[in-house]
């Protein structure tokens, strides 16, 4: 299937519609506060590399080594299984006690946060780690998948085995340009970034960003890829985003890959 179309009939309800790669990058979009995106994520462990001589890698330099392959899990940006647990407990309280809970919301003032109440349906203490649990989303295993990282006969370096059936399971980058090739057309002048993506500070990263925007014909999107390093973990993070209109269906496709650094 075009991993492009949105698919609505997919069980997986995501959790997270916002766009991290068009939006600030510094601030927290606050649609994390909502559960309504499925976010790809790989967690990756390099279990081969090279030691032949490195070529040159332009601005991907401080963040990839090739060749290399990386056997990687994919995972999405969620709730651990016991603050699930917990929030399915405090939902269901909840809707067995209605006429409770308007007068509850009520009686709250703008921007404050909702105090603990025994009608929850959970000890307080169970409460505060529903609730910091929210506020940091964790990466979630859903799955696994294998990438390579490899120089083709032209220079240029090849990314495959990335989320999506071919041909958008991979993209070219070209180093002396410092562009991108993927499906959906060529990003070109990487720019330093920075960003974080939920409220923990472990999950703030900084990097390098290339876009583009597609406006001709029946087109209207957004197309980014970033490349860049948790500022706590040190591991590498990698975004693949496109959103909008291309050959006038919707998309709403993106990924996010992380690994170690290759050992040289």
């Amino acid at each position: 299937m075009d991993p492009r179309v949105v698919n609505d009939d997919n069980p997986q309800e995501p959790i997270f519609t916002g766009s991290i790669i068009f939006s600030e990058v510094t601030r927290v979009p606050s649609a994390m506060k909502s559960t309504t995106f499925l976010m790809v994520f790989v967690l990756a462990v390099v279990t081969t590399a090279s030691t032949l001589a490195d070529k040159y890698t332009g601005k991907m330099g401080d963040f990839i080594s090739a060749p290399a392959i990386v056997e990687a899990r994919i995972v999405v940006l969620g709730l651990d299984p016991e603050v699930r647990a917990l929030a399915e407990r405090v939902r269901s309280n909840m809707s067995k006690n209605s006429e409770w809970l308007q007068t509850y919301v009520r009686e709250l003032h703008p921007g404050q946060e909702a105090p603990y109440h025994q009608n929850f349906g959970v000890s307080e203490a169970e409460y505060q780690l529903l609730v910091k649990g929210i506020r940091g989303l964790n990466l979630v295993p859903v799955g696994s998948a294998t990438l390579t990282f490899e120089y083709r006969d032209d220079d240029t370096l090849q990314i495959s085995g990335l989320p999506g059936e071919a041909p958008f399971d991979q993209i070219i980058y070209e180093p002396v340009s410092d562009s991108i090739l993927c499906s959906y057309g060529t990003l070109t002048k990487s720019e330093q970034t920075a960003g974080r993506l939920s409220a923990s500070e472990e999950t703030g990263w900084t990097g390098r960003i290339w876009k583009l925007r597609r406006t001709e014909d029946n087109d209207n999107a957004n197309i980014g890829f970033v490349l860049g390093r948790f500022d706590k973990s040190g591991q590498n993070i990698l975004i693949h985003e496109v959103k909008g209109r291309v050959d006038d269906q919707p998309i709403d496709y993106h990924y996010m890959l992380v690994w170690d650094v290759p050992s040289r």
